[in-house]
């Protein structure tokens, strides 16, 4: 009850559409087979994840997944889930995109949260003497 393994289903590979493409329901069986209490979100809502990680955080007994469905390029015009676009330059699309994406934003001038650096809680491990 302390694992929480996020998993990004975005239907596309690198070159060609994966196997399982969005078929959420085969992806919360599978993982269900192994003892995951499994949350099936979208993956673009804050809500719905944040949701998800309460569910993990009190879920007890058992690892939790987060299965999130999202898709390669949301809000992108004439890229979003489509193909070949995956590690790509815009190119002469750059403008019009930041465009669109800027007109997206709610609340511009808002603060921006403070992000805390990571905890270094973790001790010091030698794998000196450990054979496979």
């Amino acid at each position: 009850d302390n694992l929480c393994a996020i998993i990004d289903v975005n239907r596309l590979g690198q070159s060609d559409p994966a196997p399982l493409a969005h078929d959420m329901d085969q992806y919360r069986r599978r993982l269900n087979s192994f003892g995951f209490n499994t949350v099936v979100v979208d993956g673009h809502d804050v809500e719905e994840l944040c949701k998800a990680f309460h569910t993990a955080e009190t879920t007890k007994g058992m690892p939790t997944a987060i299965l999130a469905k999202t898709f390669k390029g949301r809000d992108f015009p004439d890229i979003e889930d489509q193909m070949n676009w995956h590690g790509k330059p815009l190119g002469d699309k750059a403008e019009s995109v930041l465009a669109h994406l800027t007109s997206l934003i709610k609340n511009p001038s808002a603060e921006r949260p403070a992000i805390c650096s990571p905890n270094n809680d973790v001790p010091d491990v030698s794998l000196v003497g450990a054979a496979m």
